[in-house]
Protein backbone atom coordinates (compact mmCIF):
# COMPACT_ATOMS: atom_id res chain seq x y z
CA UNK A 1 0.00 0.00 0.00
CA UNK A 2 2.92 2.41 0.60
CA UNK A 3 4.12 2.02 -2.38
CA UNK A 4 0.70 2.74 -4.16
CA UNK A 5 0.54 5.82 -2.28
CA UNK A 6 4.24 6.54 -2.92
CA UNK A 7 2.98 6.49 -7.13
CA UNK A 8 -0.04 8.75 -6.63
CA UNK A 9 2.31 11.60 -4.58
CA UNK A 10 4.57 11.11 -8.20
CA UNK A 11 1.31 11.87 -10.30
CA UNK A 12 0.56 14.84 -8.04
CA UNK A 13 4.00 16.46 -8.66
CA UNK A 14 3.75 15.48 -12.24
CA UNK A 15 6.80 13.24 -12.25
CA UNK A 16 4.72 10.03 -13.86
CA UNK A 17 1.89 9.75 -16.41
CA UNK A 18 -1.76 8.15 -15.10
CA UNK A 19 -1.01 5.42 -18.10
CA UNK A 20 2.82 5.06 -16.40
CA UNK A 21 0.82 4.93 -13.09
CA UNK A 22 -1.40 2.29 -13.93
CA UNK A 23 1.37 0.15 -15.48
CA UNK A 24 3.19 0.34 -12.26
CA UNK A 25 0.19 -0.35 -9.83
CA UNK A 26 -0.75 -3.25 -12.19
CA UNK A 27 3.37 -4.03 -12.14
CA UNK A 28 2.89 -4.13 -7.82
CA UNK A 29 0.00 -6.25 -7.57
CA UNK A 30 2.60 -8.35 -9.56
CA UNK A 31 5.66 -8.47 -7.55
CA UNK A 32 2.60 -8.93 -4.40
CA UNK A 33 1.42 -11.58 -6.07
CA UNK A 34 4.99 -13.61 -6.57
CA UNK A 35 6.42 -13.13 -2.47
CA UNK A 36 3.06 -14.43 -1.76
CA UNK A 37 4.07 -17.58 -4.15
CA UNK A 38 7.41 -18.23 -1.34
CA UNK A 39 4.82 -18.59 1.46
CA UNK A 40 1.81 -20.73 0.10
CA UNK A 41 1.94 -24.32 -0.80
CA UNK A 42 1.77 -25.63 -3.98
CA UNK A 43 -1.61 -27.17 -4.86
CA UNK A 44 -0.97 -30.94 -5.44
CA UNK A 45 -4.52 -32.51 -5.24
CA UNK A 46 -5.24 -34.25 -8.41
CA UNK A 47 -8.80 -33.94 -9.46
CA UNK A 48 -10.40 -36.51 -11.34
CA UNK A 49 -11.76 -35.90 -14.68
CA UNK A 50 -15.01 -37.89 -16.29
CA UNK A 51 -14.08 -40.18 -18.68
CA UNK A 52 -10.21 -38.47 -18.78
CA UNK A 53 -6.81 -40.17 -17.76
CA UNK A 54 -6.09 -37.84 -14.35
CA UNK A 55 -2.46 -38.30 -15.34
CA UNK A 56 -2.60 -36.09 -18.65
CA UNK A 57 -3.64 -33.20 -16.56
CA UNK A 58 -1.58 -30.14 -16.13
CA UNK A 59 -2.31 -27.02 -13.72
CA UNK A 60 0.57 -24.20 -14.36
CA UNK A 61 1.06 -21.23 -12.13
CA UNK A 62 3.48 -19.02 -13.70
CA UNK A 63 4.49 -15.49 -12.16
CA UNK A 64 7.08 -13.45 -14.23
CA UNK A 65 8.57 -10.27 -13.93
CA UNK A 66 10.43 -9.44 -17.21
CA UNK A 67 10.66 -13.19 -19.04
CA UNK A 68 9.04 -13.94 -22.08
CA UNK A 69 6.70 -17.60 -21.64
CA UNK A 70 5.65 -19.49 -24.69
CA UNK A 71 3.55 -23.09 -24.14
CA UNK A 72 2.87 -25.62 -26.85
CA UNK A 73 2.12 -29.17 -28.01
CA UNK A 74 4.98 -30.89 -28.84
CA UNK A 75 6.24 -34.98 -29.49
CA UNK A 76 7.96 -35.19 -26.13
CA UNK A 77 7.07 -37.65 -23.62
CA UNK A 78 7.50 -35.58 -20.95
CA UNK A 79 7.00 -31.80 -20.35
CA UNK A 80 10.10 -29.90 -21.28
CA UNK A 81 11.15 -26.53 -20.35
CA UNK A 82 13.79 -24.58 -22.38
CA UNK A 83 15.36 -21.60 -21.11
CA UNK A 84 16.93 -19.59 -24.04
CA UNK A 85 18.29 -16.19 -24.67
CA UNK A 86 14.93 -14.05 -26.05
CA UNK A 87 17.13 -12.33 -28.68
CA UNK A 88 19.37 -15.28 -30.16
CA UNK A 89 17.16 -18.38 -28.98
CA UNK A 90 20.27 -20.09 -27.79
CA UNK A 91 19.83 -22.66 -24.64
CA UNK A 92 21.46 -20.73 -21.39
CA UNK A 93 22.06 -22.24 -18.10
CA UNK A 94 18.82 -21.53 -15.10
CA UNK A 95 19.58 -18.41 -13.27
CA UNK A 96 19.41 -18.72 -9.66
CA UNK A 97 16.59 -15.93 -9.17
CA UNK A 98 14.43 -18.38 -11.77
CA UNK A 99 12.65 -20.51 -9.42
CA UNK A 100 11.47 -23.97 -10.60
CA UNK A 101 9.06 -26.75 -8.70
CA UNK A 102 6.81 -29.72 -9.98
CA UNK A 103 4.84 -31.18 -7.08
CA UNK A 104 1.84 -33.71 -7.97
CA UNK A 105 0.48 -32.04 -11.67
CA UNK A 106 1.17 -28.48 -10.62
CA UNK A 107 3.66 -27.11 -12.47
CA UNK A 108 5.29 -23.62 -10.88
CA UNK A 109 7.38 -21.14 -12.34
CA UNK A 110 8.28 -17.93 -10.65
CA UNK A 111 11.47 -15.22 -11.41
CA UNK A 112 12.33 -13.97 -7.89
CA UNK A 113 13.78 -10.64 -8.91
CA UNK A 114 14.78 -7.80 -6.33
CA UNK A 115 12.02 -5.48 -6.80
CA UNK A 116 11.57 -1.83 -5.32
CA UNK A 117 9.51 1.40 -6.20
CA UNK A 118 12.58 2.55 -8.17
CA UNK A 119 12.97 -0.87 -10.31
CA UNK A 120 9.31 -0.78 -10.92
CA UNK A 121 9.30 3.15 -12.03
CA UNK A 122 12.94 1.32 -14.70
CA UNK A 123 10.58 -0.86 -15.81
CA UNK A 124 7.48 0.82 -17.34
CA UNK A 125 9.94 3.89 -18.26
CA UNK A 126 12.77 1.15 -19.75
CA UNK A 127 11.08 -1.64 -21.17
CA UNK A 128 13.00 -1.32 -24.76
CA UNK A 129 16.27 -2.09 -22.43
CA UNK A 130 14.68 -4.43 -19.95
CA UNK A 131 13.70 -6.39 -23.32
CA UNK A 132 17.16 -7.23 -23.93
CA UNK A 133 17.64 -8.66 -20.82
CA UNK A 134 15.09 -10.85 -20.81
CA UNK A 135 14.94 -14.61 -21.14
CA UNK A 136 12.48 -16.92 -23.01
CA UNK A 137 10.88 -19.67 -21.41
CA UNK A 138 9.59 -22.70 -23.92
CA UNK A 139 7.44 -25.21 -22.56
CA UNK A 140 6.77 -27.83 -24.54
CA UNK A 141 3.89 -30.61 -23.56
CA UNK A 142 3.09 -34.16 -24.84
CA UNK A 143 0.22 -34.46 -27.18
CA UNK A 144 -2.23 -35.81 -24.89
CA UNK A 145 -1.36 -33.23 -21.98
CA UNK A 146 -4.83 -31.26 -21.15
CA UNK A 147 -4.16 -27.96 -19.34
CA UNK A 148 -6.25 -27.93 -16.32
CA UNK A 149 -5.94 -24.44 -15.01
CA UNK A 150 -3.50 -22.17 -16.02
CA UNK A 151 -2.57 -19.04 -13.73
CA UNK A 152 0.02 -17.12 -16.15
CA UNK A 153 1.15 -13.44 -15.35
CA UNK A 154 4.01 -11.14 -16.34
CA UNK A 155 5.05 -7.62 -15.91
CA UNK A 156 6.83 -6.74 -18.88
CA UNK A 157 7.21 -10.18 -20.62
CA UNK A 158 4.89 -11.29 -23.58
CA UNK A 159 2.79 -14.49 -23.15
CA UNK A 160 2.02 -17.12 -25.73
CA UNK A 161 -0.08 -20.48 -26.33
CA UNK A 162 -0.14 -22.37 -29.25
CA UNK A 163 -2.02 -25.48 -29.71
CA UNK A 164 -3.15 -26.62 -26.19
CA UNK A 165 -6.40 -28.01 -25.16
CA UNK A 166 -7.30 -26.52 -21.58
CA UNK A 167 -10.17 -26.27 -19.59
CA UNK A 168 -9.41 -22.87 -17.79
CA UNK A 169 -6.71 -20.65 -18.99
CA UNK A 170 -6.02 -17.12 -17.25
CA UNK A 171 -3.40 -14.93 -18.57
CA UNK A 172 -2.46 -11.27 -17.22
CA UNK A 173 0.39 -8.85 -18.26
CA UNK A 174 0.92 -5.40 -17.68
CA UNK A 175 3.28 -4.22 -20.76
CA UNK A 176 3.68 -7.64 -22.93
CA UNK A 177 2.15 -8.91 -25.55
CA UNK A 178 -0.70 -11.99 -25.29
CA UNK A 179 -1.00 -14.35 -28.23
CA UNK A 180 -3.17 -17.49 -27.81
CA UNK A 181 -3.18 -19.75 -30.81
CA UNK A 182 -4.94 -23.18 -31.84
CA UNK A 183 -6.65 -23.23 -28.07
CA UNK A 184 -9.77 -25.03 -27.31
CA UNK A 185 -10.58 -24.62 -23.38
CA UNK A 186 -13.92 -24.06 -21.97
CA UNK A 187 -13.27 -20.71 -20.43
CA UNK A 188 -10.19 -18.62 -21.35
CA UNK A 189 -9.31 -14.88 -19.69
CA UNK A 190 -7.04 -12.77 -20.92
CA UNK A 191 -5.97 -9.27 -19.87
CA UNK A 192 -3.07 -6.80 -20.83
CA UNK A 193 -2.55 -3.19 -20.17
CA UNK A 194 -0.83 -1.26 -22.88
CA UNK A 195 0.36 -4.74 -24.33
CA UNK A 196 -1.95 -6.23 -27.12
CA UNK A 197 -4.77 -9.35 -26.92
CA UNK A 198 -4.19 -11.22 -30.10
CA UNK A 199 -6.32 -14.58 -30.08
CA UNK A 200 -6.71 -16.58 -33.50
CA UNK A 201 -8.31 -19.75 -34.35
CA UNK A 202 -9.68 -20.25 -30.64
CA UNK A 203 -12.54 -22.85 -29.82
CA UNK A 204 -13.76 -21.87 -26.46
CA UNK A 205 -17.08 -21.81 -24.75
CA UNK A 206 -16.76 -18.58 -22.69
CA UNK A 207 -13.86 -15.97 -23.21
CA UNK A 208 -12.85 -12.77 -22.05
CA UNK A 209 -10.79 -10.69 -23.27
CA UNK A 210 -9.14 -7.13 -22.58
CA UNK A 211 -6.89 -4.37 -22.70
CA UNK A 212 -6.70 -0.70 -21.41
CA UNK A 213 -4.46 0.71 -24.00
CA UNK A 214 -3.59 -2.01 -26.52
CA UNK A 215 -5.37 -3.95 -29.29
CA UNK A 216 -7.87 -6.34 -28.79
CA UNK A 217 -7.80 -8.52 -31.44
CA UNK A 218 -9.97 -12.10 -31.33
CA UNK A 219 -10.98 -14.98 -34.11
CA UNK A 220 -12.81 -17.84 -33.78
CA UNK A 221 -15.25 -19.79 -32.16
CA UNK A 222 -17.00 -18.83 -28.98
CA UNK A 223 -20.55 -19.37 -26.83
CA UNK A 224 -20.11 -16.09 -25.16
CA UNK A 225 -17.48 -13.57 -25.36
CA UNK A 226 -16.81 -10.20 -23.40
CA UNK A 227 -14.27 -8.12 -24.75
CA UNK A 228 -12.91 -4.37 -23.38
CA UNK A 229 -10.65 -1.84 -24.15
CA UNK A 230 -10.50 1.75 -23.39
CA UNK A 231 -8.31 4.07 -25.71
CA UNK A 232 -7.74 0.66 -27.95
CA UNK A 233 -9.03 -0.72 -30.72
CA UNK A 234 -11.17 -4.30 -30.74
CA UNK A 235 -12.12 -6.44 -33.07
CA UNK A 236 -14.30 -10.22 -33.33
CA UNK A 237 -14.92 -12.31 -36.13
CA UNK A 238 -16.74 -15.03 -35.15
CA UNK A 239 -16.71 -18.41 -37.23
CA UNK A 240 -18.77 -20.27 -35.12
CA UNK A 241 -22.42 -19.78 -33.60
CA UNK A 242 -21.63 -17.45 -30.99
CA UNK A 243 -24.58 -16.54 -28.66
CA UNK A 244 -23.55 -13.59 -26.95
CA UNK A 245 -21.70 -10.80 -27.61
CA UNK A 246 -20.64 -7.84 -25.36
CA UNK A 247 -17.80 -5.29 -26.07
CA UNK A 248 -17.21 -1.89 -24.51
CA UNK A 249 -14.62 0.77 -25.08
CA UNK A 250 -14.73 4.69 -24.42
CA UNK A 251 -12.20 5.80 -27.82
CA UNK A 252 -11.12 3.56 -30.47
CA UNK A 253 -13.21 1.22 -32.30
CA UNK A 254 -15.13 -1.65 -31.24
CA UNK A 255 -15.80 -4.07 -34.49
CA UNK A 256 -17.87 -7.18 -34.34
CA UNK A 257 -18.93 -9.59 -37.80
CA UNK A 258 -20.38 -12.85 -36.66
CA UNK A 259 -22.25 -15.24 -39.39
CA UNK A 260 -26.19 -13.85 -39.79
CA UNK A 261 -26.47 -10.70 -37.70
CA UNK A 262 -30.10 -10.47 -39.03
CA UNK A 263 -31.06 -12.65 -36.12
CA UNK A 264 -29.31 -11.34 -32.85
CA UNK A 265 -30.89 -8.91 -30.63
CA UNK A 266 -28.77 -5.76 -30.48
CA UNK A 267 -28.33 -2.90 -27.83
CA UNK A 268 -25.45 -0.49 -29.59
CA UNK A 269 -25.11 2.52 -27.78
CA UNK A 270 -22.79 5.08 -28.64
CA UNK A 271 -22.83 8.51 -26.93
CA UNK A 272 -20.63 10.94 -29.56
CA UNK A 273 -19.21 8.29 -31.79
CA UNK A 274 -21.02 6.60 -35.10
CA UNK A 275 -22.41 3.39 -35.39
CA UNK A 276 -22.43 1.43 -38.49
CA UNK A 277 -24.98 -1.72 -38.52
CA UNK A 278 -23.96 -2.42 -42.58
CA UNK A 279 -27.98 -2.41 -43.26
CA UNK A 280 -28.63 -4.84 -40.44
CA UNK A 281 -30.71 -2.53 -38.17
CA UNK A 282 -31.54 1.06 -37.84
CA UNK A 283 -29.73 3.53 -36.30
CA UNK A 284 -31.39 6.03 -33.86
CA UNK A 285 -29.93 9.47 -33.17
CA UNK A 286 -30.36 11.40 -30.68
CA UNK A 287 -30.58 15.45 -30.99
CA UNK A 288 -28.17 15.07 -27.91
CA UNK A 289 -25.28 13.43 -30.60
CA UNK A 290 -26.04 10.32 -28.68
CA UNK A 291 -26.86 6.84 -30.95
CA UNK A 292 -28.43 3.57 -30.56
CA UNK A 293 -29.59 0.30 -31.92
CA UNK A 294 -32.49 -1.46 -29.50
CA UNK A 295 -33.50 -4.50 -30.99
CA UNK A 296 -35.56 -7.07 -28.76
CA UNK A 297 -37.43 -9.79 -30.52
CA UNK A 298 -35.31 -11.25 -32.88
CA UNK A 299 -34.20 -13.68 -30.71
CA UNK A 300 -34.33 -16.01 -27.28
CA UNK A 301 -30.85 -16.87 -27.29
CA UNK A 302 -28.57 -14.85 -29.59
CA UNK A 303 -27.62 -10.90 -28.42
CA UNK A 304 -24.93 -8.69 -29.12
CA UNK A 305 -24.24 -5.61 -27.03
CA UNK A 306 -21.55 -2.85 -27.64
CA UNK A 307 -20.82 0.59 -25.92
CA UNK A 308 -18.52 3.17 -27.05
CA UNK A 309 -18.08 6.59 -25.86
CA UNK A 310 -15.93 8.53 -28.24
CA UNK A 311 -15.33 5.79 -30.82
CA UNK A 312 -17.10 3.76 -33.17
CA UNK A 313 -19.15 0.60 -33.45
CA UNK A 314 -19.38 -1.33 -36.77
CA UNK A 315 -21.34 -4.59 -37.07
CA UNK A 316 -21.06 -6.86 -40.04
CA UNK A 317 -21.51 -10.06 -41.75
CA UNK A 318 -18.37 -12.52 -41.72
CA UNK A 319 -17.13 -13.28 -45.13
Amino acid sequence: MGDKLEILKMIEAGNLSAEEALSMIEAIDQTERIERYEEDEVKTEVEMVTGGDASSYKDFDIALIASRLNVEKSNVDDVTIEIMDSQTRELVPKPDWLIFKEEGKCISIQEHRPQTLNDLISFVKNSEQIFKQTLFINIKLPMHTVVDHADISSVSGNLSMIGLKGLDLNLKSVSGNIHLMQIKSSKISAKTTSGAVIIEDIKCAAGIYSSTSGKVKVNGEHSRIKLKNVSGNIRYDDSGDVREVIGNAVSGKIEVRVKSPERYNLKLDSISGSIDTSGFAVVEKESTGRKRVSITDRSTAYAITLGIVSGKIVLDSIV
